[in-house]
């Protein structure tokens, strides 16, 4: 995420040191008084390349987040695969995050009950998006269905999860990788449990030529 948003402001610098020259950027960069009227002056394209960073920022959080999501899923994958798999329908999985979170966020908004409930509902979705290969609406819908009549075990569960991740997650930079990893994968085999087999591998093995039968 820092390398992303360096390399946004890094590429201002360069278009300004083209525009302005390179000269008169050292002579500014040396000068704070100088420093602070161009600061001042230039507040309207600070704001752009802010909105930009953030966007950058946004998006390369997303394909770490699907990549963490596959790798949890598949553990076959390894660290290439699942960034390679993590790339794949990425502004599409953007979309889907933002949404789920102002979703989550005005649950919250409205009083916590309903933000409790539609992070329940909703949980899944980024899980939905990875392995069923389902849109950005098809996906939110995905989660409700399959936490539909089994509201109040994943919710116990949910929060099981949750309490050990956060308990782990007090000890610093180690903590924080085992819990976050504790979540994903405890998170994956909750949503495992309540789809069941991958639709893709139940479509493969429908076609499986074994003696012509068709696997229950």
């Amino acid at each position: 995420l820092l390398l992303g948003v360096v390399l946004v402001y890094g590429l201002g610098f360069v278009f300004f040191g083209f525009i302005q020259g390179w000269d008169n950027v050292m002579r500014v960069l040396m000068d704070s008084r100088k420093l602070q009227y161009l600061l001042e002056e230039s507040r309207g394209a600070f704001t752009l390349l802010n909105l930009l960073a953030a966007f950058v920022a946004l998006r390369v959080y997303c394909w770490i987040l699907l990549a963490a999501i596959h790798a949890s899923m598949d553990a076959s994958l390894g660290v290439r695969g699942s960034l390679k798999k993590g790339k794949g329908r990425g502004y599409a999985f953007l979309v889907l995050f933002v949404a789920q979170q102002i979703i989550l966020q005005i649950g919250v908004v409205l009083l916590i009950l309903p933000g409790i409930i539609l992070a329940v509902w909703l949980g899944f979705a980024l899980w939905a998006f990875a392995r069923e290969g389902a849109g950005v609406l098809r996906s939110l819908g995905e989660s409700a269905r399959v936490v539909k009549g089994h509201f109040f075990n994943v919710l116990g569960r949910m929060l099981l999860v949750g309490l050990i991740g956060g308990a782990i997650m007090i000890v610093p930079l180690a903590g924080w990788l085992v819990g976050g990893a504790w979540i994903f994968l405890a998170w994956s085999l909750l949503y495992g449990d309540l789809r069941g087999p991958s639709a893709l591998k139940v479509g493969s093995a429908r076609r499986s030529p074994v003696a012509g039968t068709v696997p229950a």
